[in-house]
């Protein structure tokens, strides 16, 4: 007895230092300490005396950490755990979000766009263009068009009305964030190009360009003429327009405040005649993809505007205007392309004062041949 009653002793002075002192603990480890002394060998009894010994760790026997101070770091450890925990999934919540509302890669978005049975699109980005936005929409629809996608590469929310009044007006217009990303239309241009069909369409135009076809020529008459010809790449010139004259912006559309082209069709700038330049109206179905906003390359069977078989891997070619090209107003008013030079939304060096100058060189009141285009 006189040992039972050392090893209570024992037991009751270590539990004064045990993190868990229930009333229910305490009684398991006397009954087990009494089972111990009754029925145990007398080697086995000592095991168990030592066990409980707070002096134990000196015979060689290791105890588990079970201080206060070993209680209240796991405690915050498992409180830290929690947060983090938590932390990661409201992290989570939002990613899935945002993947559904904002996907970082369009090409989904794109697909799903152009398995809706449509024929023909125009693929374009803007910046700081939102006041043309409507007059350039509106026009492409009613020339046939069947959906537009647009990259928003501004870097503010001033463009945000003008685009909140196009989704309103029309849902054949989508628009794809790429606000305060780096200028990469060259990229956008490939990966809407490599969602299109073989049997579907796309010009690949800016806010400043208009599609323009003859007298009594549609867009799908034009494309049934391409599909006979068996281009896939139509590689359409522009013909620039300038400020005709105009020092301030005015009311009216573009067609009706710059009807008259630059004089002559056939300036030269930057060591080329600048109604070379073209852009794409590309057939689906290739693998091409756009080295510059201008072209795309691949294996294609390129044209002109005039459905003439043309060099496919240049931006430039010989200008033809007889069937179709581009009403490029690249400089509008004055006081609209020193507003232009004031954003410095430009990517290059095109856009400056002797550009502007080249362009304007000319009265706007000498016709070209008689014509107005």
């Amino acid at each position: 007895m006189a040992s039972d009653k050392s090893m209570e002793d024992n037991i009751h002075t270590s539990s004064n230092t045990y993190p868990f002192n229930s009333t229910s603990e305490n009684v398991c480890i006397n009954e087990k300490t009494q089972n111990a002394s009754n029925s145990e060998p007398a080697h086995q009894t000592k095991y168990s005396k030592n066990r409980y010994d707070k002096n134990s760790h000196q015979k060689g026997i290791s105890l588990p950490n079970l201080s206060i101070n070993g209680v209240c770091s796991f405690r915050s450890g498992l409180l830290s755990f929690v947060i983090l925990f938590f932390v990661f999934l409201i992290d989570s919540i939002q990613i899935f979000q945002f993947a559904i509302f904002n996907p970082p890669n369009p090409i989904n978005l794109l697909t799903l766009i152009t398995q809706q049975g449509n024929k023909f699109f125009i693929c374009g980005s803007f910046k700081y263009e939102g006041p043309y936005l409507k007059e350039w929409v509106e026009y492409h629809l009613n020339l046939g068009i069947d959906k537009i996608v647009l990259y928003d590469n501004n870097k503010d929310d001033s463009d945000q009305p003008y685009i909140d009044e196009i989704r309103k007006m029309t849902n054949r217009v989508r628009f794809i964030n790429k606000k305060n990303l780096p200028y990469n239309q060259n990229g956008w241009y490939t990966d809407f190009y490599q969602t299109l069909k073989p049997d579907q369409w796309a010009f690949f135009i800016d806010i400043d360009e208009f599609v323009t076809f003859s007298k009594n020529l549609t867009l799908e008459k034009y494309v049934q003429m391409a599909d006979e010809n068996k281009c896939d790449h139509i590689k359409i010139n522009w013909i620039m327009y300038g400020n005709c004259g105009k020092l301030k912006k005015e009311n009216g559309t573009q067609f009706e405040r710059f009807p008259i082209p630059t004089q002559p069709l056939t300036f030269i700038k930057n060591g080329r005649m600048e109604n070379s330049h073209v852009k794409t109206f590309a057939k689906g179905g290739k693998n091409g993809r756009f080295p510059s906003c201008h072209y795309i390359s691949g294996n294609f069977t390129a044209c002109n505007g005039n459905l003439q078989p043309c060099r496919n891997d240049t931006p430039w070619i010989s200008p033809v205007w007889d069937l179709a090209y581009y009403r490029h107003y690249w400089s509008r008013s004055e006081e609209e392309y020193i507003n232009k030079l004031k954003r410095r939304w430009t990517h290059g060096k095109m856009y400056n004062w002797a550009s502007y100058n080249k362009v304007n060189k000319y009265p706007p009141n000498v016709p070209y041949n008689g014509t107005e285009f």
